[in-house]
């Protein structure tokens, strides 16, 4: 069972292992790190679905890691939710790919 965990909490572990993830050299630290951030963030979506924050954070990751589609695909998950998150419509615009 899971505790409650105030959203910002969630968010800020996210954020930290994003970072880690975008600047480790090591493989296996980016590896493990990646698996954290999967696990911190489908933690936050279970918590708050609309975590537009959470998706771009995905996308940003996988963008990083070379994975065009998924990176993409997380983006617009961010805009269905707010079609004016801004972070995500440039990250898109960036990809040249319309939103």
């Amino acid at each position: 069972m899971y505790h409650a965990v105030p959203n910002e909490h969630v968010e800020y572990k996210v954020r930290t292992v994003c970072m880690m993830v975008r600047s480790s050299p090591v493989a296996a630290e980016r590896a493990a790190a990646l698996l954290t951030h999967k696990r911190l963030s489908a933690r936050t979506l279970e918590i708050d679905p609309k975590a537009t924050g959470v998706y771009w954070n995905l996308g940003a990751t996988y963008e990083s890691k070379g994975d065009r589609q998924r990176a993409i695909a997380d983006y617009r998950r961010a805009l269905a939710i707010d079609p004016k998150h801004q972070a995500s419509r440039d990250a898109l615009k960036d990809l040249k790919v319309a939103p």
